[in-house]
């Protein structure tokens, strides 16, 4: 295995063009940086640990990890003490080196999945084919699926907002998109912070309130919104609003009249 060394390359590939890559194997506590670069840098850690530092924010890194430096994030990283890491990193730009920003800054990835740079520089081929083959493979992996997780939840979040009148449950939502219930639920607390359940809510109550502001009394209010039992209605809305959908309903009312007042003066 070649170490410690780096190569300079430029196809000028469109969609994903490699310009640097390198291997490393840095004594214990060695540091690089800080420093800024302007194209995105992933760098691929094969064996031991260490930290990153990226914009002040601490990352512990291991082997099986790939960190992510985006362009003008300063970021220092060192080599663990007792385990250095080993690791190779590679520089590139290209019309979709942006969608890689969208990652996380630390990223566990399957093994094998990228090989070896001096093996690659073993083949006695063109490297640069096989570096942004090594880009494209990581592409297809770590952001393609992450746009089909979108998807769905975007899918979900639609469902809801045309159907929060009728009964919800994140069982029968995905049931509709064809996903199992934990999987639902899993992506889209990833994808939204928050649960399908509380979003659910936050369409229905957010609607409640428009309804109550047009007049709407409770009980129809809370009919158009899912609840069959007004009081099961109130209960509910008083806990996420903090007060009850009349005592709501009065004060807009209230601030309402005022407003008209004040516009007549």
């Amino acid at each position: 295995m070649r170490l410690n060394y780096q190569i300079h390359v430029n196809r000028k590939f469109r969609d994903l063009n490699p310009l640097v890559a390198g291997e490393a194997a840095p004594p214990p506590g060695h540091t690089v940086g800080p420093s800024r670069d302007w194209v995105p840098y992933i760098h691929y850690v094969r064996s031991g640990k260490g930290k990153l530092w990226v914009e002040g924010i601490e990352y512990d890194v291991h082997a099986g990890q790939i960190f992510l430096i985006r362009p003008g994030e300063l970021a220092t990283y060192t080599a663990d003490e007792k385990d250095p890491w080993v690791y190779q990193w590679i520089g590139f730009d290209g019309l979709l080196a942006d969608s890689f920003e969208q990652l996380p800054t630390v990223i566990d990835i399957p093994a094998n999945t990228i090989r070896p740079l001096g093996e690659l520089m073993a083949l006695n081929e063109e490297v640069e084919f096989h570096l942004a083959s090594e880009l494209f493979l990581l592409h297809a992996k770590l952001i393609a699926p992450r746009k089909e997780l979108r998807s769905y939840v975007r899918l979900a979040k639609d469902y809801i907002h045309a159907s929060y009148m009728h009964k919800l449950t994140t069982e029968s939502i995905a049931k509709y998109l064809g996903l199992n219930r934990s999987y639902l639920s899993e992506i889209f607390i990833r994808e939204s912070g928050m649960t399908v359940r509380s979003y659910i809510a936050e369409v229905r109550f957010g609607e409640a309130k428009r309804l109550l502001a047009l007049g709407y009394p409770i009980k129809e209010t809370a009919m158009l919104c899912g609840y069959d039992d007004p009081a099961q209605f109130s209960k509910a809305f008083k806990q996420r609003c903090g007060e009850s959908p009349k005592s709501w309903q009065s004060r807009y009312e209230t601030r309402n009249n005022d407003h008209t007042v004040n516009s007549e003066a």
